[in-house]
């Protein structure tokens, strides 16, 4: 299943629809973006241009903007439920097992650890959009 997720403008494919290439970037990089600990040379611009349209399509998905209600401003009647519970498990499945979404914060905490030392940071997406900059917050 298909899911709009990145803008047009960034590394999509025809469409801007993504199936799965948001998990893998978080297997790939996550870490490293919420540790704050990013590795030289890896691709910081990168990660911001990603963040920065996380912070408008997340959002979308979680009021129930999907497929083709993407881009419109209003859901269809009647079916605003539907779709808000539809678009919530898309972005669930978006995310790692141990990640989360905030909507009222438009926010994303991912956690990690060894043994019983747990970790985590939280990014504010629509401070990286505005700041053009990745800042993670300890939690």
């Amino acid at each position: 299943m298909e899911h709009k997720i990145i803008s047009e403008d960034f590394g999509c494919n025809i469409k801007g629809w993504y199936p799965a290439m948001i998990l893998v970037y978080w297997q790939l990089f996550g870490f490293s973006v919420f540790s704050g600990n990013t590795a030289m040379g890896e691709p910081r611009e990168m990660h911001i241009e990603i963040l920065r349209e996380l912070s408008k399509s997340f959002p979308k998905l979680y009021d129930g903007h999907i497929r083709n209600f993407y881009d419109n401003p209003n859901l269809p009647a009647g079916k605003e439920e539907l779709l808000k519970k539809q678009g919530r498990k898309i972005l669930n499945d978006f995310l790692l097992d141990y990640m989360g979404y905030d909507r009222e914060e438009n926010s994303l905490s991912y956690y990690y650890g060894f043994g019983e030392s747990i970790n985590g940071g939280k990014i504010f997406l629509d401070k990286v959009a505005n700041d053009n900059e990745i800042e993670v917050t300890e939690i």
